[in-house]
This record gives structure tokens, sequence and C-alpha cells, in this order.
């Protein structure tokens, strides 16, 4: 368990919040599994064969480097199984790579998310969603939902709050029920002993006392821009809770803001905004934020803060801030109870919305691509032109040989003198520059009398 945890309270570990629920927030149709797997009817499904579509694919691509972004949509929507997982991450990387990135089309973000999803490869998912350049799948707001909710049912705050954070980088929480699960994700993993990243394993030590040199491409900048560069998790999560914090009001926005001030170890702004809130409690006598909430900045400080200097003026800070002037109801209920207001509000639309979108998806779908195989006709039809136009100037010059041998042999008579022309002339003053004079041995002669 966390050090700063254990002073929070074993009866406030044992809230009822550590314990994995027993049923997802949102209800069972907000999958839209029916609609989602009714994309599987079109006539464009039924005629692949997966496997020997991805042979094609990689093929066309090392050849050309170019990859279609429908045709990955294709391939990746057309997954029935497990049986290539590797194949589509292969093909996401690939079409990373080539112009069509731009083009990638929303429903290949929500088949590879929901075929993680479906398998229960969370740890390759949450991967590939946190490497953005690489893969370049972006969650939106309906599978950040899907996501959070999956994962909360099961208790995988860990990786719920890396779902949670995703919105973070992106910087946009202006959906209200994505920003309130998000927020209830990142708290529930601050309760837990869980690790953010998993430990890496040991490095395996040389044995032999030759230096190991690896050729690599380019070295990496040293510039660090304190946003998508993030891999601490109190860093992550603090940042996440700051960002969350702007769109809410009243003594929850104060309480995660403080905390998410101490996460993200910006101790100076953590003591102004302590000057500034024990000046608001001597002017008003409504409560200003959350007791845990204090609690939890006050434990944190004391585990997480080296500077004891820091540590003390900043403790000093806290203790002047009285229960008075805190909420003692729970924190994470009263967030949690906003949430399901919210879920209760709005989910009805948010599954007819979505519904709706995967319609328009598909035919979506269908009109990129028949314009793209309309580009690849024309495209094909322009190379056959091409190529007899080519043919039939050949036969034109061999027709009219005899009536235009004078000029074709002017022409030959050119591009031979060009041949015989040298390609580039020093001047004189740069042969001399460059000039090296040969070695000068004294002549040896047979006769040894001389």
């Amino acid at each position: 368990m966390r050090p700063f945890l254990k002073a929070v309270g074993e009866s406030f570990l044992r809230h009822k919040f550590i314990r994995p629920p027993n049923r997802t927030y949102l209800s069972g149709s907000f999958t839209c599994d029916e609609t989602w797997e009714s994309r599987l009817n079109h006539k464009i499904f039924q005629q692949v064969n997966v496997e020997s579509m991805y042979y094609e694919l990689d093929g066309s691509y090392n050849r050309t480097k170019r990859l279609a972004a429908v045709d990955v949509d294709v391939f990746v929507n057309a997954q029935k199984d497990d049986s290539f997982f590797t194949e589509v991450e292969e093909l996401l990387y690939k079409l990373r790579l080539t112009a069509e990135a731009c083009s990638t089309l929303p429903t290949t973000h929500h088949a590879t998310i929901r075929l993680f999803l479906k398998h229960e490869r969370i740890e390759d998912l949450i991967r590939i969603l946190y490497d953005r350049l690489n893969y370049g799948i972006f969650p939106d707001y309906y599978c950040t939902l899907l996501l959070l909710d999956y994962l909360l049912k099961k208790g995988d705050f860990r990786h719920a709050a890396k779902i949670g954070a995703l919105d973070m980088f992106q910087e946009d929480y202006s959906h209200e029920l994505v920003r309130h699960m998000s927020l209830f994700a990142i708290h529930k993993y601050l309760l837990t002993d869980q690790v953010w990243d998993d430990p890496l394993p040991p490095p395996v030590e040389n044995e032999d006392e030759e230096e190991i040199k690896v050729r690599v491409l380019w070295v990496q900048n040293s510039w660090f821009d304190n946003h998508f560069d993030l891999v601490d998790g109190n860093h992550i999560c603090g940042k996440s809770l700051l960002m969350i914090s702007s769109k809410l009001e009243g003594p929850i926005r104060q309480s995660y803001r403080l905390m998410g001030l101490a996460l993200y170890n910006l101790w100076d702004k953590l003591e102004a905004e302590l000057v500034n809130l024990i000046s608001r409690v001597k002017n008003q006598s409504d409560p200003i934020l959350y007791a845990d909430a204090l609690e939890f900045t006050r434990n944190f400080v004391k585990e997480n803060l080296t500077d004891s200097e820091k540590q003390s003026k900043i403790t000093e800070l806290l203790n002047q801030i009285d229960s008075k002037s805190c909420i003692q109801e729970n924190l994470l209920t009263t967030v949690e109870n906003e949430m399901k207001n919210l879920i209760e509000k709005c989910e009805k639309n948010e599954i007819h919305a979505q519904e709706k979108l995967y319609k328009d998806w598909e035919k979506l779908r269908e009109d990129t691509l028949a314009a793209f195989l309309a580009e690849m006709d024309k495209r094909r039809r322009l190379e056959e032109v091409n190529r007899k136009k080519l043919e039939l100037k050949e036969q034109e010059e061999l027709m009219y040989f005899f009536e235009n041998e004078d000029e074709i042999d002017k022409v030959v008579e050119k591009k031979e003198r060009k041949l015989r022309r040298p390609q580039s002339r020093l001047s004189t003053q740069e042969l001399e520059d460059t000039y090296v004079p040969p070695e000068v041995r004294r002549r040896t002669t047979g006769n040894t009398g001389e």
C-alpha cells in the first residue's frame, strides 16, 4: 500500500468504494452490440478473406510503401476472433507511416478498441492507446465511456485511471459524463496500492568486458515538454485532476485542485493556493473543500516532498484550515452520485446518437471505398493510355525511320558529343590547391660502380 495512504485510516480504506462494484454503471444497451455487429452483414465483409487480404496489403506496402486507409479499415472491421491481433497492430503501425494516416476512418478506431476489449487484451490496448505517434488510435467520448465502465466493473482501477487520463493529453474534458467518470476512476486508483506501470525486468548484465556499441537512427531529443512526455503516474493523475477541476465548481473544484497540485509536485503553486484558501476561510463561513481531500494532500506532502523546509511550511498552512471549513461527507461518494445522475439523464441520448453514427459510418465506408476504387481505376486507365502512347510513338519512329534519318542522326550525334564532353573541369586555382606532388625517389641502376 502507498505510504501516504496508511495515515488515512483503515476505516477509510475499508470504504465500499475500494471494493470492485458488482455491476456496471452504464446499462447493457449502452454497448450497442447489435447495431455494431450488423456491419458484418454488408456485402463488403461477406467477400473478405482476412488472411489473404493481410498478405495482399502487406505485399503492397512492401512494394510501394503505401496503404489505403479504407483497406485497413475493412481488414480491422472484418475480424471475428483473436487470430490476427499481431497483423492488426502491424497494419495500424504501417498505416501511420504513410500519407493516408490522416484519412483514417472513425470505424477503425472503434473496431480496434472493441476487438481488444472483446478478447480482454487490455494491456495491449493500453499500450496502443498510449503510443499515439506510432498507432494513432484515439478513443472518442463513447469509447472512453465504454472502456471506463468495463474496467470499473472489473475493479481494474489502474487501467481505468489510464483511460481517464487520455483526455488530459488531448486537453479535452468537455464531455460532462466523460469528465465525471474519468474523475471517479482516477480517484479510485489513488486509493489503491496499484502501481501505475509494471516494473521493468532487471537488465541483463554483460559478462564480457568489451564495450558494445549499437547504431541508432537518431538520438532522442532531451527536451521535456511536461505534457506528452509525462510518464510518472502521480504527475499524470495530478495534471488530469487539475484539468478536470477547472471544469467544476464549488468545494469539489477546490478539493481536486488541491490534490492535483500535490500529485503534480507543483509545490510553489500549492503553497500559494493554500495561502489563498486561508484568506478565504477568514472572510466566509461556508465550507471551501472536502476533509478527505485535505487529509489526502497532507499525507501526500508528508511522504513525497523531500525539501524539509518547504514541507514544514506547506504542512503548517494545511493545519491552519480547520474542520469547520471542510465538508465531512465523502468526496468520492459525491462524485459517484453526480455521475449516476448524469448517466440517468443522458445515457439514452448517447445510445441513440451512437447507433445513428454507426449507420452513418457504414455509408461513409461504402462511399470512401467506392471513391478509392474509382481512383484506382482512373490510375489504371491513365497508365494504360500512357503505355499505349509510348507504343504508338515507337511504331511511328520505326515506320518513318528512313524519312527522318537525318534528324535521327543529328540527335544521335548530339548525344554522343554530350557523352564525350568532360563532366566537370577544375579551374587552375582549384588544380593548384588540390595538387599533390608525387613522391620522388632516387633512381638506381644496375651499375653499382657509379
